[in-house]
């Protein structure tokens, strides 16, 4: 099953997902952004999900599919089980083509260089199985019947990325937060931070800084932390599958995913 598009409605589908059928008839179901949802109830019922592109965003791209969505959605989702590493996207856009204006969509979309991954802080390697989704999502997500149980949260490698409603990073701060509050942050063993669209050079600076303020608040300046990862709501996107496990190695600057 793939997701079309996102939206900011899916919360509204909580009554009908049912962990124990998903559990009965698990698929494979690919997405990011409002799938956060649905992807959730996956990892709830023990049936892994798959963070990452969607029909409209990556997989219907002009002119063919980008090498690296071809080869994360591979990995993740078709080739015989084995590890992997994460690698930086050769190239990046938040562009998006008007699907109202036919003639615009013929218009291939041009990607900027690509640049490095961050690694905000950690020294030690970690590793722990995959959660996570776009982080105003889990928002909405949070107090619901939908929401994990703390057993889940507990050693894992969080994925979070932020929607092209630009949250600010105060706004990114507070939500984690809430998270500390609940005593998620203390339990992770690696946190993954999605490239954040349409922020400007000085707003990824404040979020990196609202990031370790938060984190030393919670007593964990050991986290290992990687940011501007390609995942969410630039292109292209990985593939991430979620209750996997992720080894991250700081010294090495590698992370690895055991599908």
């Amino acid at each position: 099953m793939v997701s079309i598009i996102g939206g900011d409605d899916s919360v509204r589908l909580l009554p009908f997902l049912r962990p124990d059928l998903i559990r009965a008839h698990p698929k494979a179901l690919l997405g990011f952004s409002d799938t956060t949802v649905t992807l959730t109830q996956f990892v709830r019922a023990g049936v892994m999900a798959y963070h990452g592109p969607a029909l409209l965003t990556d997989l219907a791209e002009n002119g063919g599919m980008h090498p690296y969505v071809v080869q994360g959605v591979r990995r993740a989702l078709i080739d015989p089980p084995a590890p992997f590493d994460l690698a930086p996207a050769p190239g990046w856009t938040q562009g998006s083509p008007d699907w109202s204006d036919e003639a615009a969509q013929e218009v291939p979309r041009t990607f900027d260089a690509g640049d490095s991954w961050v690694w905000l802080q950690g020294d030690a390697p970690a590793q722990g199985h995959l959660l996570g989704g776009c982080i105003e999502v889990l928002d909405m997500l949070n107090g619901t019947p939908g929401w994990l149980a703390p057993v889940l949260w507990r050693g894992a490698v969080l994925a979070l990325e932020t929607s092209e409603d630009v949250p600010p990073p105060r706004q990114v701060g507070y939500w984690l937060r809430n998270l500390a509050a609940q005593g998620i942050l203390g339990g992770l063993v690696g946190l993954l931070l999605a490239r954040p669209r349409r922020y400007t050079p000085e707003m990824v600076a404040d979020l990196y800084t609202w990031v370790r303020r938060v984190l030393r608040e919670a007593g964990r300046p050991d986290l290992p932390v990687v940011a501007n990862v390609d995942f969410g709501h630039t292109s292209p996107q990985l593939t991430l599958p979620l209750g996997a496990l992720a080894r991250l190695d700081p010294g090495a600057g590698r992370v690895t995913v055991f599908p």
